[in-house]
């Protein structure tokens, strides 16, 4: 590609982003570039955090369902006599 290729092309991005009168340098598009990755680097570190965050809360929810609620495991279901299952039901 010339390098008129390459100036007509940041000639037409410039007027789709600043319209006709905008004007964008070479300088100006690699700065700009620049700073949207940073931005985006930093957002994908916000997202991966905030996940965890939710993560952990979900794993301690569901651990206090486990220990606190009325689930049965399936080990115990299989030592229970048919009276002790319907005990536990009506219960």
């Amino acid at each position: 590609m010339s390098d008129l290729d390459l100036q007509e092309k940041l000639k037409q991005y410039s007027i789709e982003i600043f319209g006709e009168e905008g004007h964008m340098s070479l300088d100006t598009l690699i700065q700009s570039h620049r700073l949207l990755r940073a931005e985006s680097v930093k957002s994908n570190q916000e997202r991966i955090r905030e996940f965890n965050e939710v993560h952990a809360r979900a794993a301690e929810s569901a651990r206090q369902m486990v220990m606190h609620g009325e689930f049965i495991s399936v080990e115990r279901l299989r030592s229970m006599t048919l009276g002790e299952i319907a005990e536990f039901i009506g219960s």
